[in-house]
């Protein structure tokens, strides 16, 4: 319609468009790939010249196997994330990858030449937006999440994978409670699919009863977090007999003595009201002033089978949690837990990995990303045979394991070198106890990165950076005498070499994960 204004199609990562006409009440079909999302959160974007066109999910950048977009950082900051497209195999991720790196080497570069910020459309001509972007960070390290399809067979796997192994644990006693109530008062056992579907719904209920702070939105709860809602999967991943059975443990009996539906029955919840989530979370737009408590265990299970009954599309509950916008079907607006249907052709439900123990907390946007990128890609290869991936299951990396601690030195020491120069003025013994303390664990993981590097003395790459770190930890150890000592106007002078062996070690670190092999 003339005069209508179209909104840019966001294709979010692990997932192809190939459906046309949503269903009348399911979510759509849809093809469970593998994606990933990188956020910058060190790089502040703005809109050159002011103004408030950037806002969450407003695109840079588009090319053909990611995009660039402008992120929500929080208290009216933006930041940058990557976002790649559904990708099912090695080469295409690996190539989307590459071509991340090398933008943000660019960015860099130009960074460094001047005084840290940049003008996105000085480094690529065709992005969407001309945003300055603010480096904090040189190395502009990123946080990863991956998308990917996990089979209902899958997910104790997947649980094994990300969770803490006593959490585990008691998530599978759960499910062999429920399946041994539910043979009990059927004289069946439960069927295995529906046994793993039970396990899926404990894993969310441990996961939200968690007395984790809640400052963050929902999604901060769950390491594995369900793009694909519950009704979905209940609707076409499982046979009829299958759902009849989980219809009765999520549905309770109407003339029920007990008011709740099997599965808490089993699990001794017999509160109707209790809460899936032990705490209030906030809502998407993170006014701390509105907290949502969220549905009853109670409701939630009734909707997985009967939906939320409201909406265009049949939902669950948490898909999304009360108090966020209902889905409509739009993935470029609906908010990210349960928004899509799933793959019904392959039986996979589509989960974003938010938190892995084998992930480190922050990864170098050069050869690390590449090499991160492989291991996340590796371990989604185990769970959808359908990606064209060389290797199933974790691939490891002697650089990229002996790096990552060089990286985490860096990290800790560039921290304490901000917060020891920020209080230079008001610095005094009381102050340095508490400073010095952190400053001499960062110095001793420093010690142990250089061990690890020097066992790759054979490594092209190695000696320099052996020696840039034996350089820095003299310098170091100037700064920590002289506070030790109790003389804090040495330390501050000795500050500034310092910060010149650091900016020299995170070059030459740079340098040796920028190289593939």
């Amino acid at each position: 319609m003339q005069g209508e204004i179209s909104r840019p199609r966001v294709q979010l990562p692990g997932v192809s468009a190939r459906w046309s006409e949503p269903p009348a009440q399911l979510s759509p079909s849809l093809e469970a790939k593998f994606g990933l999302e990188i956020e910058i959160p060190s790089v502040d974007v703005s809109a050159v010249g002011g103004g408030d066109a950037l806002r969450r999910g407003v695109i840079l950048l588009d090319r053909p196997h990611w995009k660039l977009e402008c992120d929500d950082n929080g208290g009216g900051r933006h930041d940058l994330e990557f976002v790649t497209n559904p990708l099912a195999s090695e080469d295409d991720v690996r190539a989307a990858v590459r071509e991340i790196t090398a933008l943000t080497a660019a960015i860099r570069a130009r960074a460094l030449a001047g005084d840290m910020t940049v003008q996105l459309k000085d480094v690529v001509s065709d992005a969407k937006v001309d945003a300055a972007l603010q480096l904090n960070d040189p190395r502009m390290p990123g946080r990863l999440q991956a998308t990917y399809g996990v089979g209902l067979d899958h997910v104790g796997m997947l649980i094994d994978e990300l969770l803490p192994k006593k959490q585990a644990e008691g998530i599978y006693e759960n499910t062999r409670t429920v399946a041994d109530f539910y043979a009990a008062r059927t004289g069946e056992p439960l069927p295995p699919k529906a046994c793993s579907f039970i396990q899926l719904i404990s894993m969310y209920l441990t996961r939200a009863q968690a007395k984790l702070p809640a400052d963050g939105t929902v999604h901060i709860f769950f390491r594995m977090m369900a793009r694909s809602d519950f009704c979905a999967a209940f609707s076409k991943l499982l046979s009829p007999h299958e759902q009849e059975a989980l219809r009765t443990l999520l549905v309770p009996l109407k003339d029920s003595p007990t008011r709740v539906p099997m599965m808490m029955e089993a699990l001794h919840m017999s509160d109707p009201d209790q809460l899936v989530f032990a705490k209030p979370y906030n809502l998407a737009d993170r006014n701390p002033n509105h907290r949502q408590a969220g549905p009853t265990i109670k409701d939630w299970l009734t909707s997985i089978i009967e939906g939320r009954q409201e909406g265009p599309l049949q939902k669950d509950l948490l898909s999304p949690p009360v108090g966020y916008p209902l889905h409509s079907g739009d993935l470029s607006t609906d908010y990210g837990m349960g928004a899509m249907g799933v793959d019904e052709r392959n039986g996979l439900i589509l989960f974003e990995i938010r938190g892995a123990p084998y992930r480190p907390r922050h990864v170098t946007m050069n050869g690390q990303l590449a090499r991160a990128a492989d291991n996340e890609l590796g371990h989604a290869g185990r769970h959808n045979p359908a990606l064209k991936t060389s290797k199933r299951g974790p691939v490891t990396s002697a650089k990229y394991d002996a790096l990552r601690g060089a990286e985490e030195a860096y990290a800790g020491l560039r921290n304490s070198a901000q917060t020891i120069e920020a209080r230079a003025e008001r610095l005094d013994t009381a102050g340095w106890k508490y400073m010095g303390r952190y400053f001499e664990t960062q110095l001793t993981m420093l010690t142990k990165a250089r061990t690890a590097i020097s066992a790759r003395s054979q490594s092209s790459w190695a000696p320099r950076l052996s020696q840039t770190m034996d350089e820095l930890q003299k310098a170091a150890h100037e700064v920590l005498q002289r506070g030790n000592d109790g003389k804090l106007q040495d330390l501050v002078a000795k500050l500034e070499p310092f910060k010149l062996a650091l900016a020299q070690y995170e070059d030459v670190l740079w340098k040796a994960g920028a190289r593939r092999k």
